[in-house]
């Protein structure tokens, strides 16, 4: 694989869509080449990110919440599909925790949908102050 310098100049002379297939062409003589290297850094990066590896396959799924900065997927869905703050039935909704109980990532939590959790963030961020306790509300 040639360096860093040397791939920004490939890239400006052949053009972006020559320069990717230079570079496709070029991982698959590689991967031919050292199949074990190849494979040994595959399973590598798959311990790394054991957990990434297993979302990926299930990135819209429903029973998925984002808790303290990692990914779990819930045993049952979480969302019913309507926004507890305007009450709109909507595809695509995020679960807001209010507080967090590391030991039940969904206790003291609410629906939102995507419009109202970020009117609901800025709105907090403006004021300079973000309610952690149960007692704070979405509206």
């Amino acid at each position: 694989m040639p360096s860093r310098l040397v791939r920004i100049k490939l890239r400006r002379k052949m053009g972006e869509l020559a320069f990717l297939d230079y570079i496709r062409r070029q991982n698959a003589r590689y991967t031919q080449r050292y199949p074990d290297k190849v494979r040994a850094w595959k399973l590598a990066w798959k311990k790394r990110h054991a957990g990434q590896v297993r979302l990926s396959k299930c990135k819209r799924d429903a029973r998925r919440i984002l808790f303290l900065g990692r990914r779990i997927v819930m045993p049952i869905r979480p969302r019913m599909g309507v926004c507890r703050a305007c009450g709109r039935r909507r595809k695509r909704t995020q679960i807001h925790h209010l507080q967090y109980v590391s030991t039940a990532p969904l206790a003291y939590t609410i629906e939102l949908c995507v419009r109202c959790h970020l009117a609901l963030h800025s709105r907090w961020k403006r004021k300079g102050e973000f309610p952690r306790d149960a007692s704070a509300t979405a509206h």
